[in-house]
């Protein structure tokens, strides 16, 4: 079984699609994990774990019908003309960061190079840690920490009180009622109370 899912920022409004055999949370994680400079992985640097919301928006069988699903919600979420997805996965690199590989083939040949075994176990360890970047996994108590923030990161189910239809996350049922995503948040709240739109969350 595939699953659909989406990832959006709710500063910017803008989304990333993408397709998973994994667990949710696993294919979150690994996300953060990943050191290439496409544009949705940069935005992840950029930001805080509490900026994103995902949520699983469909399920598919086969590889191909994972493909055209993911293709349709790209689609409709403009996630490839105004969101985070790169066209065919090509990386794509800002200003400073070709300044930084420029910079990077300049330098003198260092001082391991083409040597083996030179570092400690433990130093090889703390390397595999630190070139995940900003985000890398310290410790299990910043393993834990992280696992927790993006539980709560990951979108709600929300159903419609006078239709019964379930959105998978707040910010789907803000798009398919029509209203904001702050607006959406603040009825399941009960902070305010909207004559025509009555939402509540699944669990």
């Amino acid at each position: 079984m595939f699953t659909i899912y989406r990832a959006l920022n709710k500063k910017t409004g803008k989304s990333y699609i993408g397709q998973t055999k994994r667990h949710l949370l696993d294919r979150i994680d690994s996300h953060y994990s990943n050191s290439a400079l496409t544009k949705f992985a940069n935005a992840l640097r950029e930001s805080e774990v509490v900026d994103w919301e995902w949520s699983a928006i469909d399920t598919a069988e086969t590889i191909e019908e994972a493909q055209e699903k993911e293709g349709k919600y790209v689609s409709d979420y403009r996630a490839m003309t105004d969101g985070y997805n790169s066209p065919n996965g090509v990386v794509t690199y800002n200003r400073e960061s070709r300044h930084k590989m420029a910079a990077m083939k300049k330098e003198k040949r260092p001082w391991n190079a083409g040597l083996t075994n030179c570092y400690s176990e433990e130093t090889r360890r703390k390397m595999a840690y630190a070139k995940l970047g900003s985000k890398v996994v310290q410790d299990e108590e910043w393993k834990k920490n992280k696992r927790e923030a993006l539980q709560k990161s990951v979108g709600r189910a929300v159903i419609c009180n006078h239709t019964g239809k379930e959105f998978p996350s707040v910010g789907e049922a803000a798009r398919q009622l029509g209203v904001a995503h702050s607006t959406a948040k603040r009825i399941l709240s009960g902070k305010i109370k909207n004559g025509t739109i009555s939402i509540r969350y699944k669990n």
